[in-house]
């Protein structure tokens, strides 16, 4: 679905919400009804950083955004950056991605209750998916009730990687 901003020519409904919406595909009869000036929003389903530059590259978008895509993997965002800027793109290493769930475990216990432990058990779980040992350490993680506990599993993964 595409949303543009209302111009004057729009309903008073449009005008309201500040934005009307037109259904893919787009006619030509659609497109004339742009004017200069209008901003137009693409929405859409980008799940990797190469989604997202084909998607810059195709279409002549400004920017992007992730949702979904960031829950697989919240490097997503960096590693759009990346290629963006002609680099390579960053590792899919276990390392790596122990230290990303690292740090939104410490994010989650900075800015929350308790309660984000049960949002981490279902997070974690898909950010560590497709790593070696990461259908024993998501046994281990959805265990977790405590802050307590999910360092211990952290831990114990970043100290014994053979062993997961």
């Amino acid at each position: 679905m595409m949303h543009i901003r209302s111009s004057p020519s729009t309903s008073a409904t449009a005008e309201r919400s500040g934005r009307r919406s037109l259904k893919a595909p787009f006619s030509e009869e659609m497109m004339r009804e742009l004017q200069a000036g209008d901003q137009v929003w693409l929405s859409g389903n980008l799940f990797t950083a190469r989604d997202a530059l084909q998607c810059v590259q195709s279409t002549g978008v400004d920017t992007v955004m992730f949702a979904r895509g960031a829950l697989m993997d919240p490097a997503v965002g960096m590693r759009y950056q990346h290629l963006l800027q002609g680099r390579r793109d960053l590792p899919s290493n276990r390392d790596f991605v122990l230290r990303l769930c690292r740090e939104a475990i410490d994010v989650y216990r900075r800015y929350s209750t308790t309660r984000a432990v049960l949002k981490l058990r279902s997070l974690l779980p898909r950010m560590m998916r497709g790593l070696p040992g990461a259908k024993e350490l998501r046994k281990r993680i959805i265990l977790c009730k405590e802050w307590q506990d999910l360092e211990e599993v952290m831990t114990s993964a970043q100290r014994h990687p053979e062993t997961q």
